[in-house]
């Protein structure tokens, strides 16, 4: 972890909110360069703080084109005594948005129809992603259309790690039943092997 830089970057418009934070997009003041910074309440020794970390922990490990590109984390001081800081996960920002938000702005599920070289693409980069993951030994564990992330310039990137594993014991995590329980397999919800 890194010293406050938040100094470094103007935030710019929330792109999203999820259980742990904000996700922002935002300018590097010197460089000009645009990214996503993850702006996660500082609470250290609860689950969620360990989570986080293990989400830090397994982006800064991966370097692939079908990985969101993670670059730096630090935590920033308390705005007011008796608060904590917050912590900033700058990554590479996805203009594209997610599936999801695609599915969203056609006029959600039902209405709309992506092309089948569109969902081609789409279904090989998270092959890609999860090929790339898996040499590495890490389940993500969570895939679902509002993971998969999209660049402007059509690539397809696997993001949000806060519920992926490293497979050190291969037995005890297989059986572990993590995710969002509309993706989840109904075989893996009954727990069958």
């Amino acid at each position: 972890m890194q010293q406050d830089r938040s100094s470094e970057l103007e935030l710019d418009k929330m792109l999203g909110e999820g259980s742990f934070g904000q996700v922002f997009r935002a300018v590097h003041r010197a460089t000009g360069a645009v990214v996503a910074v993850k702006v996660v309440p500082n609470q250290e020794g609860d689950e969620e703080a360990d989570k986080i970390m293990g989400e830090i922990d397994i982006l800064s490990k991966c370097n692939s084109p079908f990985i969101v590109g993670y670059f730096e984390c630090f935590v920033t001081p308390p705005k007011k005594k008796m608060e904590n800081g917050e912590m900033w996960i700058v990554m590479e920002l996805c203009d594209g948005g997610s599936i999801s938000d695609l599915i969203e702005a056609a006029g959600g599920r039902g209405s709309f129809a992506m092309p089948e070289e569109a969902i081609r693409a789409a279904c090989a980069g998270c092959v890609l992603g999860l090929e790339y993951l898996h040499k590495k030994e890490i389940c993500h564990r969570d895939i679902k259309c509002g993971n998969v992330l999209l660049t402007n310039d059509g690539h397809v990137k696997l993001a949000d790690f806060g519920v992926s594993a490293e497979l050190t014991n291969t037995i005890n995590k297989r059986k572990t039943v993590v995710g969002s329980p509309f993706w989840i397999a109904p075989e893996v919800i009954k727990e069958a092997h």
